[in-house]
This record gives C-alpha cells, structure tokens and sequence, in this order.
C-alpha cells in the first residue's frame, strides 16, 4: 500500500473511531425512566408560573403599607452594584428628608443576606428594599418576606414566598414547576438541588392565604451525577 493511500486509511479508521466513540458516549447518556411524578398529583390541574424575573409587585400587597418597595439582585451579597427586577410606588413620598432618605435608597445593599432562587451558592441573590416615611429597610429572608407578604392573595405573592424560602421552578415543565389556586391558597410544584453530591428534589408545596409554607409531597428527580469530581 503507497504512502498517499495508507493515510487514506489511517485518516479513514480514525473517523470511523470518533464516530463510534461519540455513538457510545450519547448511547450511555441516554435514560428511559419513567415520569417520577407521584400519581395522587394531576399535572393537567396546574399552570406554568410565571418567571422570577416577570413577578409583578403591584400584586404583592404589604401586610403594612409602604411609600415603594423595590425588587433588586446582586451578583453576590456586598456587591457595589445591583439590578432593579421590579419597582411599585414613589420613592420617600412621605419622608420628612427626601434627599437623606433618597440616598438611603441608592445606598442600602445586602451584606451576608439575600435569598437564592436556584439554590446554588454562587447564583445571584436577590431582596426588597421597602421604603416607609424616612425609613429604608431590607426584606432579605424568608421570614422576612413572609412578615413583609402577610397575607397571600395572588400568585405573585405565593410565587414569591416560595422563592424567598429558596426553592426554584420551571417555567415549561409542569413536572417541575407548576401553580394551582385552591381553596386556602396556592400549591405549587418546585424544586430544590445540590451539586456535591448533585442531587435534585421535587416538592409539593402549600402556600396558605395564611401566608404559611408546607411541605405536601416530596419525590426525588434523575441525578445528572456527580458534578464535583
């Protein structure tokens, strides 16, 4: 065999090698589990929740009233900067200082707090600023929202709430992500993950119109594996 051929053929068994190999590698991704969804929940019943990024706070009414409230993210608690996701009200309308209390408002970030919407450490975190006269405060936690919330009337309050306790959901998929109203409130279906070791949970979840958070089911999803080593 001449030189011009045999590198034909050594270029010729080196495709046919890499194809393989690929062919194998999607062959071994490939899963055929079933839908782990329990069979007591009806997925017809829900509807796909809207994004966090598209929560509208004119529909979440404060227990206590308030001048403006903000809702921002940071890439990470004591960054110099921030994003506002949403706004309602006027800023320090009825502030005896407005320009002290304007300041406040450009000023005040979260330090060590913030609560995560995809569960992951490093994601960006997010918080309300709510201004009431002079004052200038941060809802930063999941208590703090559910204070802030009180009672729950809309699906943006419910949606909220739940973020806020630090789950996630999908916007497409009603197997993980989903709302339905009820007759005391709202059920949502979210999730929560880790990644050392990569793990995956689904919930069930009640949003009272109480303002409370229960756990009503729990089921575990596909583990894409290990992603820490």
């Amino acid at each position: 065999m001449g030189g011009e051929a045999w590198a034909r053929y050594i270029l010729l068994m080196t495709r046919a090698f890499i194809l393989g190999l690929v062919v194998a590698m999607l062959a071994g991704c490939t899963e055929t589990s079933e839908d782990p969804t329990p069979a007591e929940i009806d997925l017809s019943e829900f509807e796909h929740p809207p994004d966090i990024y598209e929560l509208q706070l004119i529909d979440v009414v404060p227990d206590v009233a308030a001048d403006y409230v903000e809702f921002r993210e940071q890439s990470f608690p004591s960054a110099s900067s921030y994003d506002v996701l949403s706004a309602v009200g006027d800023k320090c309308a009825t502030a005896a200082s407005p320009a002290d209390c304007l300041d406040r408002l450009d000023t005040i970030t979260v330090l060590t707090t913030g609560f995560h919407f995809t569960g992951h450490p490093d994601d960006h975190v997010k918080y309300l600023v709510v201004n009431r006269g002079d004052e200038v405060s941060l809802v930063d936690t999941s208590d703090s929202v559910a204070a802030f919330i009180g009672a729950v009337d809309s699906r943006d309050e419910a949606m909220l709430r739940v973020a806020a306790a630090g789950y996630y959901w999908s916007t497409t998929n009603l197997a993980t992500g989903g709302i339905r109203e009820v007759a005391d409130g709202f059920e949502i279906i979210a999730t929560q993950s880790e990644l050392c070791p990569a793990s995956s949970t689904a919930y069930l979840l009640r949003v009272t119109t109480a303002g409370d958070l229960e756990v009503l089911l729990s089921w575990t999803l596909t583990s894409p594996g290990n992603l820490c080593s």
